[in-house]
């Protein structure tokens, strides 16, 4: 998975305080790889790129989600999460079944869901996949903006991948090192 931030989102980085930010100016474009090849290429909907990556994606909503789903998934609180991409009609749906996860980009601009393409891997190696993009997304943050440490938004969110990483730690992950 990748995650490209927005000129807009950068900018509200940059002006934001430990009083406000922007949430609204938060974008990210997210681009997915199953098997090795993106499952949104050619473009073919009104929310994806021509690069294949869904744009635009509000940051802070999706990689919250995905970081507190995660965090439930590792500690075996729930067995099946579902991450909206929100403003697109895209999700990301996690299911656990014992030490497997599977992750599936499902669209549901029409009536009927479709799932757009699957993989399954481990659930350690799934979970520190999105504690990696959640802990890129915080750095960069706060290595942009330092004054955002005292921000509550920031802060709750930076409770989240700590509780991630928490969970992750106890659960015998070493980390991609």
């Amino acid at each position: 998975m990748t995650v490209e931030v927005s000129r807009e989102a950068a900018q509200a980085i940059l002006l934001g305080s430990e009083t406000r930010i922007d949430e609204h100016s938060l974008i990210i474009a997210v681009g997915f790889e199953f098997n090795g090849k993106s499952p949104t290429v050619p473009a073919g909907g009104r929310h994806i790129r021509a690069d294949g990556t869904l744009f635009p994606v509000q940051m802070f909503p999706f990689v919250w989600d995905l970081a507190a789903a995660s965090s439930r998934l590792v500690r075996g609180r729930s067995s099946e999460e579902e991450v909206k991409l929100h403003p697109t009609f895209y999700s990301l749906v996690l299911r656990r079944e014992g030490g497997t996860a599977s992750a599936a980009l499902v669209s549901w601009e029409k009536a009927e869901r479709r799932r757009i393409a699957e993989t399954q891997l481990d659930v350690l190696d799934l979970a520190g996949t999105f504690w990696g993009l959640a802990n890129s997304v915080l750095a960069s943050a706060l290595n942009r903006n330092p004054t955002l440490r005292g921000n509550l938004l920031i802060q709750r969110f930076s409770d989240t991948v700590q509780e991630l990483s928490d969970s992750l730690l106890r659960s015998g992950w070493h980390g991609p090192f």
